[in-house]
């Protein structure tokens, strides 16, 4: 999945998706329940950060009776838009089976404004893919949404600020264009890397997908390592350590320090460079250390200093994406923005402060923004000398 072409506007109309299809047109004819089972035998997990199985997921929301839509959101993830504009028949074929799998009448693309050649790549797939009849039988409507970034109001992979149990992600549409598809219909959200996982595996089975990976990690995770400007797609094989995934992102860019590296963007945790070798890459370990295994970069962190900017920051920004729905995450993000820099900043009598509000905001949030928004406060307690 890591492949990216080498795709121009002028190579775009070139594109040819009845290349890559031709031998697949059995697989989007296969039926939702089918689809389901082949998800669920294969243990796939969601690549978002909220490690869900998403047989489970697909076959909650089947079972609602009302208006059901399945949504994407590809914004400015450097992860999501290498593999979005490497593999767009099979990102496009992961929706159309979402669809049918859940029973849904309608799939929205939101793209954020500065993604263009991403999103016309999808329109001629969708194009092309309906002449050759993929979509006739299935009344099923696909809409391409431009989203102005204006309008964002938090840029968070918005699958993982939704309970799927509760809809709780109802009290807030990530975007204005989002509005009327959060305040309607029941949703089925992925992202970019769970959506091609899905349809590789109903084109190659279940056995395929889990001759890789490991028990109950089955299958590989995509990453966007980057330092500084530079920075390159890594594939590994769950079970695998963080210390080969930097060994490997060596290879292609060039990483002459190594202080840590902050894994899961703003809400995720920090490895330090010590820890890179005994820390796996899975999901028990992710929740335990904190991480987000989703489609946030890997970034690699030269010092202390550097490591010190990075959880402020984080802090700051987490404060100012909580929806409100609920007092302690609304209320505590936005004092713990205020307390973090004067942590740093040698004012020790912050730390229990900064503690207290850490474990309050994890336990009472009712979504998993909430819950994850503390993570690189934790990191701050934990590497603070």
């Amino acid at each position: 999945m890591e492949r990216v072409l080498s795709l121009n506007e002028q190579g775009l109309e070139k594109y040819d998706v009845e290349k890559l299809a031709f031998d697949s047109m059995a697989v989007v004819e296969s039926k939702g329940e089918e689809v389901i089972k082949e998800i669920k035998e294969a243990e796939l997990l969601s690549r978002d950060g909220r490690k869900i199985f998403i047989g489970n997921y697909m076959e909650e929301v089947a079972k609602y009776t009302g208006s059901k839509e399945v949504v994407l959101h590809i914004g400015n993830s450097k992860l999501d838009n290498g593999l979005a504009s490497s593999n767009t028949y099979h990102l496009v074929q992961g929706l159309v089976l979402s669809a049918k799998a859940v029973k849904a009448s309608k799939v929205s693309i939101f793209i954020n404004e500065s993604h263009q050649l991403i999103s016309r790549m999808l329109k001629l797939t969708i194009k092309q893919m309906g002449k050759m009849g993929y979509f006739k039988a299935k009344e099923l409507k696909i809409d391409i949404i431009d989203v102005d970034e204006k309008n964002i109001f938090f840029d968070n992979d918005i699958a993982l600020l939704t309970n799927y149990k509760e809809n709780l992600s109802h009290g807030r549409y990530p975007f204005l264009e989002a509005k009327n598809t959060w305040q309607q219909s029941k949703l089925f959200i992925a992202n970019v890397e769970t959506l091609i996982n899905i349809s590789l595996i109903v084109e190659n089975g279940s056995s395929w997908f889990k001759t890789m990976g490991e028990a109950d990690n089955y299958g590989c995770k995509v990453f966007y390592v980057q330092n500084g400007q530079e920075g390159c797609l890594v594939t590994m094989e769950l079970g695998s350590n963080f210390e080969e995934l930097i060994k490997k992102a060596s290879e292609r860019i060039n990483i002459p320090n190594l202080y840590a590296i902050n894994v899961g963007g703003s809400l995720g945790g920090v490895l330090t460079e010590e820890q890179l070798k005994t820390t796996k890459i899975d999901y028990a370990t992710s929740k335990k250390e904190g991480f987000l295994l989703g489609a946030s970069p890997v970034e690699v962190i030269e010092d202390k200093k550097r490591l010190t900017e990075l959880i402020v920051n984080s802090v700051q920004h987490n404060s100012q994406q909580s929806c409100g729905k609920c007092s302690t995450c609304r209320e505590g993000l936005k004092r713990m923005g205020d307390l973090v820099p004067a942590f740093f900043e040698g004012e020790r009598d912050k730390v229990k402060l900064v503690e207290f509000f850490a474990k309050a905001i994890k336990d009472s949030s009712l979504c998993g923004f909430g819950n994850k928004a503390i993570n690189p406060i934790m990191a701050s307690l934990q590497h603070k000398e």
